[in-house]
């Protein structure tokens, strides 16, 4: 864990493609070693921060009070990632030549092999649908996959044209992010820089799908408490701000340390509901390994 970092001004100023940049105060809570490919977060309700390690399938607790440990490994990698109702939490992992699969982790830590998804291609983002019901984003296959938890049992919740890939040859991800928000699913398709909005019919049923946002590369996003969008554009090395009213902001880049960054989520907690936090790939992409990073973002100070 690295010390913070100062606070970053906060500056405004016209960007080249029409939208604006706002740069928020930042500071760095944890750096990892090299490596380190951070590729998902979830915070529970108490407060514990879940960073998903994607290429060694390990599970990073950071809890409220700072204390660092590693919570648990799954055999093979590990992507998306959502808490469960009793306390635990849910991953997408996969073992080397072996199927896409949902494993259970408890609160104490121990990895239960849940369920094995052959037909998936590379489980993504993912959320609960209900307590019941998780949705996972397949990003080769435009597909949500639905999983109903008490059956173990996973189908196809959605397949559809706004969630397939420009290209069958392109290596960037189709559907990525995933969140439930406002009675409906939100998914972001990273190959055709689209968000798709899904309604939530009767009987959690997928209604019909209509494009977001456009012309916005997004891994995994988020929203706040007003319906705004936050979201990583990981390759672009930015965090942007979607406001409801169509408003497009950058709130950081790689001064604020959020390089490569993959990841974001709001803190659950009285007094960090307006602190985003970012977790970051450690240079994947750039060809140029750094440390993985969590950072975190002051939003209480953007009125645009």
């Amino acid at each position: 864990m690295t010390q913070p970092t100062s606070d970053v001004p906060v500056e405004l100023f016209s960007h080249h493609d029409g939208g604006e940049t706002f740069l928020v105060s930042a500071e760095t809570w944890a750096s990892f070693p090299l490596g380190t490919f951070l590729e998902n977060i979830a915070i529970s309700a108490s407060g514990d921060i879940f960073l998903a390690s994607f290429r060694d399938g390990a599970i990073i607790r950071r809890t409220p009070d700072g204390g660092q440990e590693i919570f648990a490994r799954v055999e093979g990698t590990v992507s998306g990632i959502v808490t469960a109702p009793e306390g635990g939490i849910f991953v997408c992992s996969r073992k080397q030549d072996g199927p896409e699969s949902i494993c259970h982790i408890d609160a104490r830590g121990q990895v239960e092999p849940w369920l094995d998804l052959p037909d998936a291609r590379f489980l993504n983002g993912m959320t609960r649908l209900s307590d019941q019901v998780l949705l996972a984003a397949d990003s080769f296959t435009a597909t949500i996959w639905q999983v109903e938890l008490p059956r173990r049992q996973a189908s196809s919740w959605l397949t559809h044209e706004l969630l397939s890939k420009l290209s069958s040859q392109s290596q960037i991800p189709g559907p990525n992010g995933i969140k439930v928000f406002a009675g409906a699913v939100f998914v972001s398709n990273s190959d055709q820089a689209t968000v798709v909005r899904i309604p939530v019919l009767k009987q959690q049923q997928a209604g019909t799908p209509a494009i977001y946002a456009s012309n916005l590369l997004l891994d995994d996003f988020t929203f706040d408490e007003q319906g705004h969008l936050y979201g990583t554009t990981h390759p672009l090395n930015t965090v942007v701000r979607l406001a409801r009213n169509g408003t497009r902001l950058t709130i950081a880049g790689p001064e604020q340390g959020v390089a490569g960054c993959t990841a974001v989520a709001f803190g659950t907690v009285e007094g960090t509901q307006q602190v985003l936090h970012v977790v970051t790939d450690g240079g994947a992409l750039a060809g140029k390994l750094e440390p993985a990073r969590l950072v975190c973002l002051d939003t209480s100070k953007i009125r645009v």
